[in-house]
């Protein structure tokens, strides 16, 4: 009878155990559950921008169009209304943009507005 009794108490010993273990367990998957829901939604926020920007590129390169210069006014630094960086107007890389799709910036935060990224050359 002894025996059954112990036996009895250490399954109660270790089923108290396996709840406490699950409790633990279940807060945890609530804690980084709840992470995972605020990650969503900063994702759903910056995907709402891209989405922004991309309609804006769609739109054709009028952001650009609107930052061209005269091309005998003073160069600062040039880009393609197609590409996606800005260079030095005596940049290698500057010289192989054709002046029908070059873009003229005074500034490199004009050009930065737009969303162009520097090229090594302005670094």
């Amino acid at each position: 009878m002894q025996q059954i009794e112990e036996n009895v108490i250490k399954s109660f010993r270790l089923a108290k155990n396996d709840i406490i273990r699950l409790q633990r367990d279940f807060l945890s998957l609530s804690q980084a559950e709840e992470r995972i829901m605020e990650l969503l939604d900063g994702l759903k926020a910056s995907q709402a921008d891209i989405f922004q920007r991309i309609r804006e590129m769609e739109h054709g390169s009028k952001p650009i169009a609107a930052a061209l210069k005269h091309s005998n006014a003073r160069k600062g630094y040039v880009a393609s209304k197609v590409g996606k960086s800005y260079h030095r107007k005596n940049c290698p890389f500057a010289h192989n943009i054709k002046n029908k799709t070059k873009v003229i910036f005074y500034t490199k935060s004009k050009a930065e507005n737009l969303g162009l990224k520097a090229c090594r050359c302005v670094a």
